[in-house]
């Protein structure tokens, strides 16, 4: 895809200039308006009694001086998970995993999970498995949270009905979340645009070339740019979804989801390769 390919869906809003990223490596570095543990970890109470209806204000330039509010129906922790025909079956799951369990008994509070397909037509995900999706993207409509885990070739363009349905799903206040491959969905829709970012390693050349406003950074395993947030590679969804459930309820909640799935809560070591 060539820059100015998604012109044809409707224009981004100024709303999508908010910054203030935070930066998960895995030495736990965080940039720009905070610094602090691996993650972007916050305080246990963070977000507590507004994390279902507004999104953080960031610090960089251009951005809000309020929190942005969810329209509409849109609730935080509705969180819709858009698959695509092809994508990885792995990146796919993590959402479904993280989001979709109900482990309250765990101390983990309960998301709603929305399963939409991006594209009409069964969705074949790689390794064979063929999935129906319950929703479409009308659903889109209902979530404060979304997350396209990966797409499946970074030379095809996404279907514009779903940029644009990105595109208004943002301006009416939700979160975005890319995992893997996914940032270059968000990357079409000009999400990433004035924005740090990060996908998989081996595909960030990719993705800097192709979008030059966005600040490619292959070096994290993910990055929090406050309502839109990108992942590195495969496993780094994990690591991303986590961080959102810390940002959300705190670290015990995390921290109890990250036991069930028996997984490192922060992650030590080197960041991407």
């Amino acid at each position: 895809m060539t820059p100015g390919q998604h012109s044809a869906v409707p224009p981004l809003s100024a709303a999508s200039s908010a910054h203030g990223a935070t930066h998960g490596s895995a030495h736990g570095a965080t940039h720009g308006a905070t610094h602090g543990p691996a993650h972007g970890a916050t305080s246990a109470g963070a977000g507590a009694g507004s994390a279902t209806d507004v999104l953080p204000v960031g610090t960089g330039p251009g951005a809000l001086s309020s929190p942005r509010k969810l329209a509409g129906r849109r609730r935080r922790e509705t969180v819709a998970v858009l698959l695509f025909s092809g994508a990885p079956i792995f990146e796919s799951s993590i959402p479904l995993s993280v989001f979709g369990v109900d482990r309250q008994d765990a101390g983990v509070p309960r998301y709603r999970l929305l399963v939409c397909a991006g594209e009409e037509g069964p969705l074949t995900t790689t390794g064979g498995l063929t999935l129906t999706a319950p929703y479409g993207l009308e659903a889109l409509s209902r979530a404060g949270t979304i997350v396209v885990p990966a797409w499946r070739s970074i030379s095809q363009p996404p279907p514009v009905e779903a940029i644009a349905a990105l595109r208004k799903a943002h301006h009416e206040g939700a979160r975005i979340i890319g995992l893997c491959t996914g940032a270059f969905v968000l990357a079409a829709a000009g999400l990433l645009d004035g924005r740090p970012a990060t996908t998989h390693w081996m595909y960030a050349p990719t993705l800097a070339k192709r979008y030059p406003r966005v600040h490619v950074d292959p070096r994290e395993l993910f990055v929090d740019d406050g309502d839109v947030l990108t992942s590195a590679g495969t496993a780094a969804g994990i690591d991303l979804c986590l961080h959102v459930v810390r940002s959300d309820h705190g670290a015990e909640a995390a921290n109890a989801l990250a036991r069930r799935l028996v997984v490192p809560n922060r992650r030590g070591g080197g960041g991407q390769a």
